[in-house]
Protein backbone atom coordinates (compact mmCIF):
# COMPACT_ATOMS: atom_id res chain seq x y z
CA UNK A 1 0.00 0.00 0.00
CA UNK A 2 1.14 3.64 -0.59
CA UNK A 3 3.04 5.33 2.43
CA UNK A 4 1.21 8.74 3.38
CA UNK A 5 3.37 11.22 4.65
CA UNK A 6 1.34 13.78 7.10
CA UNK A 7 4.45 16.00 7.17
CA UNK A 8 3.91 17.26 3.35
CA UNK A 9 0.33 15.46 2.56
CA UNK A 10 1.44 13.87 -0.23
CA UNK A 11 1.67 9.41 -1.13
CA UNK A 12 4.82 7.30 -2.09
CA UNK A 13 4.13 5.06 -4.54
CA UNK A 14 6.63 2.45 -5.15
CA UNK A 15 7.24 -0.08 -7.77
CA UNK A 16 5.00 -2.96 -5.75
CA UNK A 17 1.96 -0.44 -5.73
CA UNK A 18 1.48 -1.05 -9.53
CA UNK A 19 -0.28 -4.63 -8.38
CA UNK A 20 -2.76 -2.48 -7.68
CA UNK A 21 -4.00 -0.95 -10.48
CA UNK A 22 -3.00 -3.96 -13.02
CA UNK A 23 -6.75 -5.68 -12.97
CA UNK A 24 -6.47 -9.30 -14.50
CA UNK A 25 -7.65 -9.53 -18.05
CA UNK A 26 -9.61 -12.73 -19.35
CA UNK A 27 -7.61 -15.14 -21.19
CA UNK A 28 -9.95 -14.53 -24.05
CA UNK A 29 -10.12 -10.53 -24.55
CA UNK A 30 -10.03 -9.85 -27.61
CA UNK A 31 -8.21 -6.55 -28.60
CA UNK A 32 -11.48 -4.42 -29.24
CA UNK A 33 -11.93 -4.70 -25.74
CA UNK A 34 -8.68 -3.28 -24.72
CA UNK A 35 -9.17 0.45 -25.56
CA UNK A 36 -7.96 2.11 -28.33
CA UNK A 37 -5.44 5.44 -28.32
CA UNK A 38 -4.76 8.14 -30.72
CA UNK A 39 -1.13 10.04 -30.65
CA UNK A 40 -0.94 12.64 -32.29
CA UNK A 41 2.92 14.04 -33.53
CA UNK A 42 6.05 14.06 -35.41
CA UNK A 43 7.55 16.64 -37.41
CA UNK A 44 10.63 16.91 -39.81
CA UNK A 45 13.32 16.90 -37.22
CA UNK A 46 11.32 14.68 -34.60
CA UNK A 47 10.53 11.91 -35.85
CA UNK A 48 10.78 8.96 -33.51
CA UNK A 49 8.92 10.79 -30.49
CA UNK A 50 5.47 9.68 -31.79
CA UNK A 51 6.58 6.23 -32.33
CA UNK A 52 8.04 6.17 -28.75
CA UNK A 53 4.59 6.88 -27.32
CA UNK A 54 2.67 4.25 -29.53
CA UNK A 55 5.05 1.41 -28.50
CA UNK A 56 4.47 2.49 -24.60
CA UNK A 57 1.00 2.92 -25.28
CA UNK A 58 1.20 -0.93 -26.96
CA UNK A 59 3.81 -2.32 -24.39
CA UNK A 60 1.12 -0.85 -21.40
CA UNK A 61 -1.49 -2.87 -22.89
CA UNK A 62 -3.67 -0.95 -25.29
CA UNK A 63 -5.86 -2.88 -27.96
CA UNK A 64 -5.22 0.15 -30.82
CA UNK A 65 -3.02 2.54 -31.52
CA UNK A 66 -3.91 5.22 -34.12
CA UNK A 67 -0.84 6.91 -34.81
CA UNK A 68 -1.74 10.59 -36.71
CA UNK A 69 1.85 11.49 -37.90
CA UNK A 70 3.13 13.40 -40.92
CA UNK A 71 2.38 12.02 -44.35
CA UNK A 72 6.27 11.39 -44.92
CA UNK A 73 6.84 9.55 -41.97
CA UNK A 74 4.24 6.67 -42.58
CA UNK A 75 6.40 4.26 -44.43
CA UNK A 76 9.48 3.94 -42.09
CA UNK A 77 7.02 4.30 -39.03
CA UNK A 78 4.61 1.08 -39.71
CA UNK A 79 8.41 -1.15 -40.18
CA UNK A 80 9.25 0.54 -36.72
CA UNK A 81 5.68 -0.11 -35.46
CA UNK A 82 3.59 -2.83 -37.71
CA UNK A 83 1.30 -3.25 -34.98
CA UNK A 84 0.17 0.10 -34.97
CA UNK A 85 -2.47 1.83 -37.41
CA UNK A 86 -1.37 4.55 -39.64
CA UNK A 87 -3.53 7.37 -40.53
CA UNK A 88 -1.08 9.83 -42.71
CA UNK A 89 -1.97 14.07 -42.23
CA UNK A 90 -1.49 16.19 -45.01
CA UNK A 91 1.39 18.19 -44.92
CA UNK A 92 2.24 21.92 -46.20
CA UNK A 93 5.91 22.56 -46.62
CA UNK A 94 6.80 19.85 -44.17
CA UNK A 95 4.12 21.27 -41.54
CA UNK A 96 0.76 19.64 -41.02
CA UNK A 97 -2.53 21.05 -41.98
CA UNK A 98 -5.19 21.23 -39.30
CA UNK A 99 -7.92 20.02 -41.71
CA UNK A 100 -6.41 16.62 -42.33
CA UNK A 101 -6.16 16.58 -38.12
CA UNK A 102 -9.43 17.45 -37.60
CA UNK A 103 -10.50 14.75 -40.39
CA UNK A 104 -8.39 12.20 -38.74
CA UNK A 105 -9.74 12.54 -35.49
CA UNK A 106 -13.16 12.67 -36.63
CA UNK A 107 -12.66 9.03 -37.87
CA UNK A 108 -10.78 7.38 -35.10
CA UNK A 109 -12.99 9.42 -32.41
CA UNK A 110 -15.42 6.32 -31.93
CA UNK A 111 -12.74 3.72 -31.50
CA UNK A 112 -10.24 6.00 -29.45
CA UNK A 113 -10.82 6.58 -25.86
CA UNK A 114 -8.20 8.96 -25.50
CA UNK A 115 -5.42 11.35 -27.36
CA UNK A 116 -1.98 11.87 -26.65
CA UNK A 117 -0.45 15.20 -28.71
CA UNK A 118 2.83 16.59 -28.94
CA UNK A 119 5.59 14.21 -28.92
CA UNK A 120 7.59 15.40 -31.68
CA UNK A 121 5.46 18.27 -33.33
CA UNK A 122 7.98 20.58 -33.33
CA UNK A 123 6.83 24.50 -32.65
CA UNK A 124 5.77 25.85 -35.63
CA UNK A 125 3.56 28.73 -35.32
CA UNK A 126 0.75 26.63 -37.00
CA UNK A 127 0.37 23.75 -34.36
CA UNK A 128 -0.36 26.46 -31.75
CA UNK A 129 -3.87 25.98 -33.49
CA UNK A 130 -3.66 22.22 -33.30
CA UNK A 131 -3.15 22.13 -29.79
CA UNK A 132 -6.01 24.52 -29.04
CA UNK A 133 -8.24 22.24 -31.24
CA UNK A 134 -7.73 19.23 -29.50
CA UNK A 135 -8.41 21.12 -26.10
CA UNK A 136 -11.68 22.64 -27.50
CA UNK A 137 -13.13 19.35 -29.47
CA UNK A 138 -11.55 16.23 -28.32
CA UNK A 139 -13.55 15.62 -25.78
CA UNK A 140 -12.22 12.58 -24.52
CA UNK A 141 -9.17 12.38 -21.91
CA UNK A 142 -6.30 13.73 -23.48
CA UNK A 143 -2.27 13.62 -22.77
CA UNK A 144 -0.37 16.91 -23.64
CA UNK A 145 3.21 16.46 -24.32
CA UNK A 146 6.45 18.21 -25.15
CA UNK A 147 5.37 20.76 -28.04
CA UNK A 148 2.34 20.52 -27.26
CA UNK A 149 3.22 21.54 -23.69
CA UNK A 150 4.86 24.54 -24.75
CA UNK A 151 1.84 25.80 -27.08
CA UNK A 152 -0.35 25.25 -23.84
CA UNK A 153 2.25 27.78 -21.57
CA UNK A 154 1.41 30.30 -24.54
CA UNK A 155 -2.53 29.50 -24.85
CA UNK A 156 -3.49 28.69 -21.13
CA UNK A 157 -5.20 32.28 -19.74
CA UNK A 158 -7.25 31.25 -23.30
CA UNK A 159 -8.34 27.81 -22.07
CA UNK A 160 -11.27 26.81 -20.48
CA UNK A 161 -10.24 24.23 -17.52
CA UNK A 162 -10.97 20.53 -17.95
CA UNK A 163 -10.72 17.48 -16.04
CA UNK A 164 -9.89 15.10 -18.03
CA UNK A 165 -6.57 16.17 -18.89
CA UNK A 166 -3.25 15.36 -18.20
CA UNK A 167 0.17 17.38 -18.14
CA UNK A 168 3.53 15.72 -18.71
CA UNK A 169 5.80 18.20 -17.92
CA UNK A 170 9.78 18.05 -16.85
CA UNK A 171 10.71 20.67 -14.85
CA UNK A 172 11.84 23.64 -17.63
CA UNK A 173 8.08 22.85 -19.66
CA UNK A 174 6.55 23.35 -15.81
CA UNK A 175 8.34 26.54 -16.05
CA UNK A 176 7.19 27.76 -18.85
CA UNK A 177 3.62 26.96 -18.12
CA UNK A 178 3.82 28.50 -14.21
CA UNK A 179 5.99 31.62 -15.55
CA UNK A 180 8.97 30.80 -13.20
CA UNK A 181 12.30 29.17 -13.13
CA UNK A 182 12.77 25.79 -13.23
CA UNK A 183 15.54 25.92 -10.33
CA UNK A 184 11.98 27.51 -8.60
CA UNK A 185 9.72 24.61 -9.73
CA UNK A 186 12.37 22.38 -8.31
CA UNK A 187 12.75 23.92 -5.00
CA UNK A 188 9.04 22.99 -4.42
CA UNK A 189 8.06 20.34 -6.89
CA UNK A 190 5.16 18.90 -4.72
CA UNK A 191 3.29 22.85 -5.15
CA UNK A 192 4.34 23.32 -8.34
CA UNK A 193 2.66 20.42 -9.52
CA UNK A 194 -0.30 21.74 -7.60
CA UNK A 195 -0.36 24.49 -9.70
CA UNK A 196 -0.26 23.08 -12.78
CA UNK A 197 -3.97 21.10 -12.11
CA UNK A 198 -5.36 24.93 -12.10
CA UNK A 199 -6.54 23.97 -15.77
CA UNK A 200 -5.82 20.62 -15.76
CA UNK A 201 -7.59 17.98 -13.95
CA UNK A 202 -3.99 16.16 -13.28
CA UNK A 203 -0.25 16.98 -13.49
CA UNK A 204 2.89 14.35 -13.82
CA UNK A 205 6.21 16.82 -13.16
CA UNK A 206 8.52 14.13 -14.34
CA UNK A 207 11.89 14.31 -12.85
CA UNK A 208 13.86 12.39 -9.78
CA UNK A 209 11.19 11.38 -7.39
CA UNK A 210 7.77 12.21 -9.82
CA UNK A 211 5.00 14.36 -8.26
CA UNK A 212 1.48 13.10 -9.43
CA UNK A 213 -1.03 15.86 -8.73
CA UNK A 214 -4.67 16.17 -8.94
CA UNK A 215 -6.77 19.05 -7.40
CA UNK A 216 -6.28 18.64 -3.00
CA UNK A 217 -4.15 15.71 -3.81
CA UNK A 218 -0.28 14.42 -4.56
CA UNK A 219 1.28 11.44 -4.75
CA UNK A 220 5.83 10.88 -5.40
CA UNK A 221 6.82 7.96 -7.24
CA UNK A 222 9.34 6.57 -4.93
CA UNK A 223 11.04 4.73 -7.89
CA UNK A 224 13.91 5.74 -11.30
CA UNK A 225 17.18 6.10 -12.01
CA UNK A 226 19.77 8.10 -13.25
CA UNK A 227 19.40 6.00 -16.39
CA UNK A 228 16.10 8.03 -17.10
CA UNK A 229 17.85 10.77 -17.88
CA UNK A 230 17.86 10.10 -22.04
CA UNK A 231 15.52 11.06 -25.08
CA UNK A 232 12.42 9.79 -25.07
CA UNK A 233 12.61 7.52 -21.52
Amino acid sequence: MPVFDERLNVSYYKKSDLKEFLKPVSRDIHKGNRGGVLVFGGSWNYRGAPLLAALGALRAGAGLVVLAIPDFLVDVAAVVVPEAVFEPLATKNNIIELESVEYCTRQWAGRCGCAVVGPGTGRDKSLEQITKWFWSDWQKPLLLDADALYFFSLLKHKLSKRDNVILTPHSGEAAAILGVTAKEVNAARILAAQQLTEKAGVAVLKGMNSVVAKAGESRIINEGSPSLAVPGS
